[in-house]
């Protein structure tokens, strides 16, 4: 690391085209960035934090951020244990420029708008879990566990108005009952959160078994990575994208929440969603093209 002046820029890949090349983004010369999470000495970018007055202060994970110029900026979500060494509540977040280790500190409601990821992934399921756990209270938690529920891995997507949100699923603790209870859409700048009951449903790990079992997707050797929950002509909507034994993106499933055994398979993304529409005619299925629910 001491043989160094940084590293040379970074990739960005296109998160919804599969077939768009990445682009090596290249730091201007003189500008390299220097301060990084697994950098060493006093470039290592925890401990740079802790040396310019974030001693006494949790450090979440950092993340990667653009601003709106393209600017590369690490986010770090600041917290403060409330529970002995745990149960952190967010106080903010800071910015640190990679090249200049310039560090910026700011209230979560003063954030900039382009820092998506306030709230990190772990956050969010912890909230979401102690609200299921203990919001009937302490007793009921430990020892009557009526309607204790826990929440899926969050998954983080844009939503139609551009928001960056978490989207959690809720399911029952009780082994009895593993459909899906509710989704919480959390805006992971601000933290507020919204739930969203289903009657019912299946879980992401029944959707991704239910995407497996497809003999189509058995035939090709793929397999289903990270569902996303869509509301798609008013049905909600498991987007399940597909790869090959490889690990490299092959197309996309769409899969209705209600009915998981319903599985519509393309090699792209229009191509899945023709074949979703012609399978809720054959259904006999109303498509509301117009139309949209909440859940």
């Amino acid at each position: 690391w001491k043989n160094t002046e940084g590293t040379p820029g970074y990739i960005v890949v296109d998160a919804e085209d599969p077939e768009r090349a990445p682009k090596f983004i290249e730091s201007p010369k003189g500008k390299l960035l220097r301060y990084m999470p697994a950098a060493f000495f006093g470039s290592n970018l925890e401990r740079h934090m802790r040396e310019n007055g974030f001693l006494d202060t949790g450090l979440g994970h950092p993340r990667f951020e653009l601003d709106e110029e393209g600017g590369a900026h690490w986010i770090i979500p600041l917290f403060k244990p409330m529970l002995g060494w745990s149960a952190p509540k967010i106080l903010g977040v800071a910015t640190v420029d990679p090249v200049t280790g310039d560090i910026k500190r700011y209230k979560i409601e003063d954030a900039p708008k382009w820092i998506d990821r306030v709230f990190s992934a772990g956050i969010i399921e912890s909230y979401v879990d102690w609200r299921g756990e203990y919001s009937s209270g302490w007793l009921n938690a430990t020892f009557s566990k009526k309607g204790v529920t826990e929440g899926e891995r969050p998954i983080f997507v844009h939503g139609a108005d551009d928001k960056a949100v978490w989207v959690t699923g809720v399911t029952s603790k009780s082994s009895k009952d593993d459909s899906l209870i509710g989704l919480m859409y959390t805006d992971s700048h601000t933290g507020k959160t919204v739930f969203y009951r289903t009657n019912g449903g299946a879980t992401d790990t029944a959707i991704m078994q239910a995407v497996n079992a497809n003999q189509q997707v058995k035939f090709k050797h793929l397999h289903a990575t990270t569902p996303q929950t869509y509301n798609v002509y008013g049905v909600m909507t498991s987007v399940v994208p597909l790869l090959n034994e490889n690990h490299a993106y092959q197309g996309m499933a769409m899969v209705p929440v209600m009915n998981p055994q319903d599985v519509a398979v393309g090699g792209t993304q229009i191509e899945a969603l023709r074949n979703y529409q012609s399978m809720a005619f054959r259904k006999g299925q109303q498509v509301a093209l117009e139309k949209e629910k909440d859940v």
